[in-house]
């Protein structure tokens, strides 16, 4: 009966032991993870606000180029289409198209 205390006595102190050492550090090491969790959390949701998630061009605006106005450089602006209907040695027209991005769920001109 002696050595059934004694094997009770020696699992009552391992399992203080355990209590008092190793569960403190799991403790630590589970806050340590959850701060780091809401660092990376921090980092995407800051990502997210600038980061540029998807790019479109709106419907093509034409111009005449051949006794017309063309076009000037304009910031936000791609040209997308030059056309020379009657097949002479000068272009008829041009098409452009503005760009577009969006960022944090929103479309914003690209230059603006």
């Amino acid at each position: 009966m002696t050595s059934s205390a004694n094997k009770i006595n020696q699992l009552t102190t391992d399992v203080n032991v355990f209590q008092q050492t190793v569960v403190p550090d799991i403790n630590g090491r589970i806050d340590s993870l959850q701060q780091q969790v809401g660092g990376v959390s921090q980092a995407l949701s800051s990502l997210r606000s600038v980061a540029i998630t998807e790019i479109k061009l709106s419907p093509i605006e034409y111009s005449t180029i051949w006794k017309g106005p063309g076009y000037n450089d304009q910031v936000g602006y791609v040209i997308t289409e030059v056309s020379n209907f009657n097949r002479d040695e000068y272009l008829d027209t041009a098409g452009r198209r503005k760009l577009i991005k969006m960022v944090n769920g929103n479309w914003h001109n690209v230059g603006a």
